[in-house]
């Protein structure tokens, strides 16, 4: 009978520390001890507000033109899911671009299509060896082709380095 009692006191003892802990957070926690609420860390002004539709649009110009335009759902610059297209045009070539992109503050999955047209250039014929004349005019119908791009770009988040110095 002693020995059940024994057991049944460690038990007990052992109870109450997973309650601390679980409690307090701490197994030395004062038993009184007020819990704070933990403020979660603001990290961008995007990440307030309820998630809404939105639409933008922005084009740049330089030696180039390239509109854009994106519809999706979500926090803007924060969390979301994204329909956009833009177009561009140099001097060389035209192209056009649709897909999907979904973002959260660290991660950024962009899938899509791109259709390229040349202005200026056609596909090379198969040769052993080409010269400047093979590339500088065209041979044939001008270069078309369609692409499938995905992309994935993470970021990850460093904090300032804390020195001991004193």
């Amino acid at each position: 009978m002693r020995r059940w009692s024994a057991w049944a006191g460690a038990a007990e003892r052992c109870v109450a520390v997973v309650i601390s802990v679980v409690w307090h957070g701490s197994a030395f926690a004062e038993p009184h001890a007020e819990l704070q609420p933990v403020e979660k860390e603001k990290l961008s002004y995007w990440q307030e507000g309820d998630p809404r539709f939105f639409a933008a649009a922005r084009a740049e110009v330089g030696l180039y033109v390239k509109p854009q335009v994106a519809v999706g759902y979500g926090k803007p610059y924060w969390a979301n899911a994204t329909l956009e297209a833009f177009g561009i045009s140099t001097t060389s070539f035209a192209a056009a671009y649709a897909g999907v992109r979904g973002s959260l503050p660290f991660l950024d999955l962009r899938i899509g299509a791109r259709d390229t047209y040349s202005y200026s250039r056609s596909f090379l014929p198969m040769k052993d060896r080409y010269e400047a004349a093979d590339v500088s005019e065209p041979h044939g119908p001008r270069a078309r082709y369609l692409s499938l791009e995905t992309e994935l770009t993470g970021v990850s988040r460093r904090s300032p380095a804390t020195s001991s110095r004193s």
